[in-house]
């Protein structure tokens, strides 16, 4: 089990990817976390926002959002850094035996 202090950071990398959808999406959740991947996350929303099509078709509008970017992808290797913060021990502790973890 990951024994981590609050505020420390950590490098994950994915050992073997779950088999199950719950697994994957708990792995991707932690992985948003990485600051690199927020920003990369953020900038794609606030593009999304600004190319967003608007035209009117019966006295309304309709929109023609753009689809988001997948960014954080669940394949063996793949790593990210966060700080662990203590509500996250459980997810962590759902996947522990996928990912790998280093204290830096």
């Amino acid at each position: 089990m990951f024994d981590f202090k609050p505020g420390q950071s950590i490098r994950f990398t994915i050992t073997k990817v779950p088999g199950s959808a719950s697994g994957k999406s708990t792995i991707l959740r932690l992985m948003r976390q990485d600051g690199a991947m927020r920003k990369a996350l953020r900038r794609g929303q606030k593009e999304r926002f600004r190319k967003t099509r608007v035209y009117i078709r019966g006295g309304r509008d309709f929109y023609i959002r753009p689809r988001a970017g997948k960014i954080a992808i669940v394949a063996t290797g793949e790593t990210w850094t966060m700080d662990y913060i203590p509500h996250l021990a459980g997810d962590l502790r759902s996947v522990e035996k996928y990912v790998s973890a280093e204290v830096l």
